[in-house]
């Protein structure tokens, strides 16, 4: 009996262990990613701000209890005057990036989409936020979908006027809000605002990578 209780002890040990792992695993692979991105966002800066003139706006930054605990630059297109991208670096460890912000714009200026990736102050394991945003634009609209480096679809917003009427939409999933609408037919992805603002609830996969081709 007591031989079999062991067993049965030893089983469930192996079984909580491999659930951990398993539970581990996804994880493991998010960080990477995540690491990645940043990591690719840091390439595309370098590329686009080396291709062209820009010029630089740098300060630092504190927290209330951190002082001068980055540096930022900001990288200016000199003949359009607009703004390429924008990192923040670790004043003490000057190989970590605080955070970074990366646009991609159309001829006329006009930001097409941006990605952006931020660490804690206390942690650099994984940033903390990674975001990835789809602009859209018609006549007096101008929307953006917003998806994060696993390409979760987070949010959806839409400002401006059409036939003279305000337009705002926003569709947020911290609720379930942007999941109930994909999955609701008739809902608001349906209305003539939303196909004015985006198109349709699709949209082009290809668009949330970060274009490294070059």
């Amino acid at each position: 009996m007591m031989f079999s209780r062991s067993i049965l002890v030893f089983l469930v040990f192996i079984i909580t262990i491999s659930t951990a792992q398993a539970e581990l695993e996804p994880n493991n692979k998010m960080i990477n990613k995540w690491n990645q991105f940043v990591d690719d966002l840091m390439t595309l800066s370098q590329h686009l701000t080396s291709k062209s003139e820009h010029s630089e706006k740098k300060r630092s930054g504190s927290y209330s209890n951190l002082p001068d605990f980055y540096h930022e630059t900001k990288y200016i297109h000199s003949d359009s005057e607009t703004v390429t991208s924008i990192v923040q670096m670790e004043t003490e460890n000057p190989e970590n990036v605080h955070s970074i912000q990366v646009y991609l714009r159309d001829k006329n200026g006009r930001v097409m989409k941006d990605f952006s990736g931020s660490y804690l102050t206390t942690h650099h394991n994984a940033p903390i936020q990674t975001l990835i945003t789809l602009h859209y634009y018609n006549d007096e609209l101008h929307a953006f979908r917003v998806f994060d480096a696993s390409h979760e679809r987070l949010y959806e917003i839409c400002r401006g006027k059409l036939d003279g009427k305000q337009v705002n939409i926003d569709i947020d999933d911290d609720y379930g809000e942007l999941s109930e609408a994909l999955e609701d037919k008739q809902g608001i992805m349906s209305s003539a605002e939303y196909k004015a603002c985006f198109g349709s609830r699709d949209y082009d996969k290809s668009r949330l990578q970060i274009p490294l081709n070059f």
